[in-house]
């Protein structure tokens, strides 16, 4: 008979085996930049504010809080990443999990919202969300002792 828990158990585990923890880290790191990296350049107005955010700020002066939001975020998001995955020991396998699974469903919305951006969202920003949906969630399926 099926067993749900049981195959989710062997996925998991196939998961951890294919996917090491610190490449997951590595690979957050990597999405954490380069979202940190399309914010500056809409800053810039390299990016014009009009292609993220679904089209609608109405001028930059609307879209900068957001992306100063999204910087702040993405720095702490560095600093969780270097702790979760094991780059740098952590004591708190727990408090790491909680945030790892948050993280994971916080950036799976923002994947999903991608998709009813704009031309440029679809293109470029859901394969960088992609990469930060699927690292955050192999972190978050780390066995940590403790």
């Amino acid at each position: 008979m099926f067993s749900l828990k049981k195959f989710m158990t062997n996925k998991m585990i196939w998961l951890r085996e294919k996917y090491p923890l610190k490449f997951a880290g590595i690979t957050a790191l990597v999405f954490y930049c380069m979202l940190i990296a399309t914010q500056l350049l809409v800053i810039a107005q390299i990016i014009p504010f009009t292609w993220i955010n679904g089209g609608r700020s109405l001028s930059l002066e609307d879209q900068l809080p957001l992306s100063i939001f999204n910087i702040v975020v993405a720095f702490a998001g560095i600093v969780f990443t270097v702790f979760a995955s094991g780059i740098r020991p952590s004591g708190h396998p727990k408090l790491i999990t909680a945030v790892a699974w948050l993280l994971t469903i916080y950036w799976t919305i923002g994947l999903a919202m991608q998709f009813l951006g704009t031309m440029f969202e679809i293109v470029v920003v859901i394969p960088i969300a992609l990469i930060g949906v699927f690292s955050h969630f192999r972190i978050a399926v780390e066995k940590r002792n403790k």
